[in-house]
């Protein structure tokens, strides 16, 4: 017999135990004992689910480094391509979106081969790219009409090269996203990771993902600082709406207006662009306090629900956490 093969034996015996103890007690307080099993089934959840809970919780400290050795190295990507040859003549020959696509390109195969690894099924819903498009489309819009109004005023746009905008405001940003929040951060409170633990490391490392832009300590410290405190709130965007396409287009958006008005080549851009740039991120957290609720943990793809459960008012956290957690421990 396997190893994995015992452990769900052992699992299906603990689950057992439980569900019978419950029976007994409510066959005690007077019910009969078909009705008395099947509400403590009822009460204790999805047993597959449960299971497949504690298999996951039992497993989270391995998986929890394949997934921070996965965002590692998407954060060294460019250093790994850079001993090729070929690569480096990428930049030579075309415009520099086409080796940074390329890298993009493998900085997503790697996320996804990480999460086939796993036992992810449904890439869509593992990044959280399958629901609410055009709703955070709108969102990242909304929330930057204080910077487009504020630049336009201000500023003039002379935009000659549309496919690097559309590289810088869209393409590099949506790839950040499913890297670092869709995979990194989603995985991480998937495997049973506190919201703000996995908040900090996917923030810190969109820090470091921007320091190699600055020319002195002070421009260092402020792309280590401001892009990590935008990627902080992009994961608790994500972790509110459950979409990546909320912190996408907040994001793509607030890049969009940066490169139109040619505001400035990194993200410290002075005093008023600070302003505009705080005052959408502002915005955007009040929207989402205001149309969101607070969530264990973001809307995931693995639920015995499906992907629309928990807006149905299903149960989508079977039996709960901590008794997963419990049951894990004890196998």
């Amino acid at each position: 017999m396997s190893k994995d093969h015992g452990t769900s034996d052992e699992i299906g015996a603990e689950i057992e135990f439980h569900i019978d103890m419950r029976t007994r007690d409510l066959i005690a307080q007077g019910m009969p004992p078909e009705e008395a099993r099947a509400e403590a089934v009822r009460r204790f959840g999805n047993v597959e689910a449960v299971r497949g809970a504690i298999v996951r919780a039992s497993r989270a400290p391995l998986w929890s480094v394949v997934v921070l050795v996965t965002l590692g190295v998407c954060v060294i990507m460019q250093r790994i391509l850079s001993y090729f040859t070929f690569y480096r003549g990428l930049y030579k020959a075309f415009p520099f979106y086409v080796p940074e696509s390329l890298k993009n390109g493998l900085e997503v195969a790697v996320c996804v081969a990480a999460l086939l690894a796993l036992g992810e099924r449904h890439l869509r819903r593992g990044l959280f790219v399958d629901r609410r498009v055009v709703r955070g489309l709108l969102f990242g819009v909304a929330c930057t009409l204080p910077m487009f109004a504020g630049f336009v005023m201000t500023r003039h746009s002379d935009v000659r090269d549309l496919p690097a905008l559309f590289y810088l405001a869209f393409f590099s940003p949506f790839v950040e996203e499913i890297v670092t929040r869709g995979f990194a951060f989603g995985t991480l409170r998937r495997l049973g990771w506190p919201l703000w633990p996995a908040v900090a490391v996917c923030a810190m490392v969109t820090g470091l993902a921007h320091i190699e832009k600055g020319q002195n300590a002070a421009q260092i410290l402020g792309l280590f600082i401001l892009p990590g405190i935008g990627g902080a709130v992009f994961c608790w965007l994500l972790h509110r709406w459950g979409s990546l396409w909320f912190p996408w287009a907040l994001h793509a958006m607030m890049n969009f207006w940066w490169e139109v008005f040619n505001v400035a080549p990194t993200a410290l851009g002075g005093w008023f662009a600070f302003v505009l740039q705080n005052g959408s991120v502002l915005l955007a957290i009040l929207i989402t306090f205001k149309f969101t609720r607070s969530l264990n943990g973001p809307r995931v793809a693995v639920t015995p629900g499906g992907p629309d459960a928990r807006e149905r008012g299903e149960r989508t956290d079977p039996a709960s956490p901590r008794q997963a957690i419990s049951l894990a421990r004890l196998v």
